[in-house]
């Protein structure tokens, strides 16, 4: 349901979601899929922000693979 609701199909998402319910899902994911009957998904954050937190998560990445290479005995 949830790739169905960000493509614009919310009437499909919410009968999936309807349909999810009826599985018997673990008791903690009941309250999640019925909010998400209700209310449907929370937007996405900006393609911006979500680029920014991109290019955050990959310096991080880099800055561990230095410190990485660094801390590693030369032969």
């Amino acid at each position: 349901g949830d790739a169905l609701w960000r493509v614009g199909r919310k009437r499909e998402a919410r009968f999936q979601w309807e349909q999810a319910l009826k599985l018997k899902p673990e008791p903690e994911e009941i309250a999640k899929i019925k909010r998400k009957i209700e209310v449907g998904l929370p937007p996405l954050a900006s393609p911006r922000l979500q680029r920014k937190a991109r290019d955050g998560r990959r310096a991080a990445r880099l800055r561990r693979g230095k410190e990485s290479m660094a801390r590693q005995p030369q032969p």
